[in-house]
């Protein structure tokens, strides 16, 4: 891994070395398999999903070094991954479409909205939400939207949902400045200035939540109740299409031309970003942490944030490999760079919890693991060497 050395002190006979590293947005395009227009993007470690205009999302398990095709047979314009298995996707007829093994398959469910599903979110327990064209927005269960409710008459696009703690409070967004909180069971309006909004966005479990829009405006909250309005350094003033946050301090807005808007203060700050690496609209962003994450957008435009080095070269993944895979009590995982470099092993459960942690020396390539004591089912493998990762999953019979 190449390291930017900053400082270099000689102190009788010693060396001591400071070492960063820097991070920056890479042209991943030539990676998935065509022109598309993509919609949307979720990420869980290093598998990425994009929803597209065609009838396929297109996904990764490689951190978006390559992509295969997911048939789903609609447009789609929404993607919520609840963990690496479990997850929903919105199409343009108005149906909710869940998947139970990562996307391998895409099952249409009950009922519909009416109309295109711009947008789907679930909290972190309870039912979900999804909003769409024409002012419906709609309730989601494993079985598909189980009730509807018009919050326009007028007929207004509803362009973004988030329900960040629980199915009792959550926001919507949409054109012409509409803009609702859902508490104590009833749709009440939020009043703020300016045009239309196209992206609301709360941190999980937190009422630290963001919305972006037309002429460039940002606003955000702290409490969910109170909004505020954050200077916008471009000038522009161009339309901004999605906002996302790790943590409530680093967040990230998207819009035309691949600019890029970021923060590390919460918003006190707001840099733009000109990634120079497209002219095409962006219309989704998200982060699996606050260095590395992804924007798409039109004529097939993937960019990833994450290490590079000073000529902008890709920042690789750990190459390893597990066997058996089904496992019934032992596994070998073999890294090739532990020879060199030590590092972490870690076994999760598909929601990211911690259930075996093993620390590797330098030298040592094949590791065996006992899973023993493990359910059946499905879990992760993680390994981390200094500040890189890559994951892959492991079926427990």
């Amino acid at each position: 891994m190449k390291k930017f050395i900053l400082l270099s002190i000689l102190t009788f006979g010693c060396f001591t070395i400071t070492v960063s590293q820097e991070y920056g947005w890479t042209d991943i395009s030539d990676n998935n398999l065509g022109n598309h227009f993509f919609t949307d993007v979720h990420a869980i470690n290093e598998e990425v999903w994009l929803t597209s205009l065609t009838d396929d999302i297109y996904y990764s398990d490689n951190g978006g070094a390559s992509f295969t095709t997911q048939n789903i047979g609609a447009s789609t314009f929404t993607i919520f991954m609840k963990n690496t298995e479990e997850g929903y996707a919105g199409d343009s007829w108005g149906k909710v479409h869940r998947t139970t093994d990562g996307g391998n398959t895409w099952t249409p469910l009950n009922g519909t909205l009416l109309n295109t599903i711009y947008s789907i979110s679930f909290p972190a327990v309870g039912n979900g939400y999804c909003c769409g064209n024409n002012g419906w927005v709609g309730t989601v269960d494993t079985t598909g939207i189980i009730s509807t409710e018009l919050l326009s008459p007028g007929n207004t696009p509803l362009y973004s949902i988030s329900f960040p703690s629980t199915q009792d409070e959550g926001w919507v967004c949409g054109a012409f400045a509409f803009f609702m909180h859902f508490t104590n069971n009833v749709w009440e309006f939020v009043t703020i200035g300016g045009g239309g909004r196209s992206s609301v966005y709360f941190v999980s479990n937190t009422t630290e939540g963001w919305i972006v829009g037309d002429g460039g405006l940002i606003d955000h909250t702290s409490d969910g109740i109170t909004w505020y309005p954050q200077n916008n350094p471009d000038t522009m003033d161009y339309h901004l299409g999605d906002v996302f946050s790790t943590d409530g301090q680093h967040a990230w807005a998207v819009g035309p031309g691949s600019r890029i808007l970021h923060t590390t203060d919460g918003g006190e700050k707001w840099i733009l970003t000109d990634a120079g690496l497209a002219t095409e609209n962006l219309n989704a962003v998200f982060f699996t942490s606050p260095t590395n994450g992804y924007a798409v957008g039109n004529n097939g435009k993937i960019l990833k944030y994450t290490q590079i080095s000073g000529i902008g070269e890709l920042y690789q993944g750990i190459s390893f490999d597990i066997y058996p895979n089904p496992v019934t009590d032992k596994i070998e995982i073999q890294c090739s760079e532990f020879k060199t470099e030590s590092g972490i092993i870690e076994i999760l459960s598909l929601n990211g919890k911690k259930i075996l942690e093993k620390e590797i020396k330098t030298g040592i390539e094949n590791i065996e693991l006992d899973l023993n004591n493990l359910n059946s089912g499905m879990y992760l493998c993680k390994i981390t060497i200094d500040n890189r990762s890559s994951t892959k999953k492991i079926i427990k019979e």
